[in-house]
């Protein structure tokens, strides 16, 4: 954490939230700068903009009128490329790493690559796929609700699975996607009419439906 004090004309004693992880800073007039363990730099005050990509630093200067900064070259494709098969394979040209190209941006017409779909590979037997450009799916009905991350780090689908295993029957398990469709939608993650399109797939899945005894003959 860094600790300010004194002068504050243009907010440059005051680092931005979260203030952890610096372990660096250099003050010029008016603007502050921070660099963070992971090689990127934080600035504050005034003219503090950085260049991009923001990325393996490892010293940092301010004066009254510039800033300097050493950034390290990458040494090879390999420690470039993050492992996602989604959003394509990095490489390192030129001593810079270059992203790749995603594997299924706008997949099913969701705009899987604008909404951070690297976060959503997962490498299938069909190659790699991005959950984001799935619906939540219940049983073999299809909600036409787009999948999303949610804050615990399941996504909705890992929800609905999660009711499958701990429901014992099919009408609570109808509750309990219910319950989680209803704080998806005071969430604003899902609109009411999605909202509808969940409970309905649901209600009518053959989930955990007992099979009808057999009647017996005349």
């Amino acid at each position: 954490m860094r600790l300010p004090w004194g002068r504050n004309t243009n907010g440059e004693a005051f680092p931005p939230f979260p203030n952890t992880d610096f372990v660096a800073v250099a003050a010029g007039s008016y603007r502050s700068f921070g660099l963070k363990a992971n090689g990127s730099i934080v600035g504050w005050g005034g003219q503090s903009t950085i260049p991009v990509p923001n990325t393996r630093f490892i010293v940092l200067a301010a004066g009254s009128d510039d800033n300097l900064a050493i950034r390290t070259g990458c040494p090879s494709d390999e420690y470039c490329h993050d492992g996602l098969a989604c959003n394509g394979v990095e490489l390192c040209i030129d001593n810079d790493c270059v992203d790749g190209e995603r594997a299924c941006d706008d997949a099913g017409g969701v705009g899987c690559g604008d909404l951070n779909a690297t976060e959503f590979c997962e490498e299938g037997e069909d190659g790699a796929v991005c959950d984001w450009c799935r619906n939540v799916t219940i049983g073999d009905c299809d909600t036409s609700v787009p999948d999303q991350r949610l804050d615990d780090g399941r996504t909705m689908n890992r929800g609905v699975d999660d009711c499958e295993g701990r429901a014992g029957n099919h009408g609570r398990f109808v509750e309990c996607v219910g319950a989680l469709a209803r704080g998806w939608r005071s969430q604003g993650l899902i609109s009411g009419k999605e909202y509808g399109q969940i409970l309905r797939c649901a209600g009518t899945s053959s989930i955990l439906h007992r099979p009808e005894p057999e009647r017996a003959g005349p």
